[in-house]
């Protein structure tokens, strides 16, 4: 009985050997069909990669266009508030300039009813 382990147990070396090499062998192809398929496989993941490389090119761009929109907004919200306040100067400037023309022409009333 451990005669035949130990014989069984000296073929498993032997057996992994012959399919490593039985895989090795399927490998390769050496068909045409087989190198068709490879060939297709080979596309197939080629074109995956180019499309990951693209998917990620439009991500940065979206992110780059975002942002860039973002920054032109936040620009323009500066150059309008920097517009209203100084459209809010000038009319206090009117308004002063506009009361003081009030009160002189009270006074002026009052001098001469």
């Amino acid at each position: 009985d451990c005669r035949k382990y130990a014989d069984v147990a000296a073929q498993v070396p032997i057996l992994e050997a012959a399919v490593q090499s039985l895989e090795s062998r399927l490998s390769v192809p050496n068909t045409p069909s087989m190198l068709q398929y490879h060939a297709l496989e080979m596309q197939i993941h080629t074109l995956t990669q180019k499309h990951a490389i693209r998917e990620t090119e439009l991500h940065v761009l979206l992110q780059n266009a975002t942002q860039s929109s973002k920054m032109e907004v936040m620009q323009l919200q500066q150059r309008h508030e920097q517009a209203m306040a100084v459209k809010r100067a000038e009319i206090a400037s009117f308004q002063a300039q506009l009361d003081e023309m009030l009160a002189e022409l009270k006074r002026l009333h009052h001098q001469h009813p």
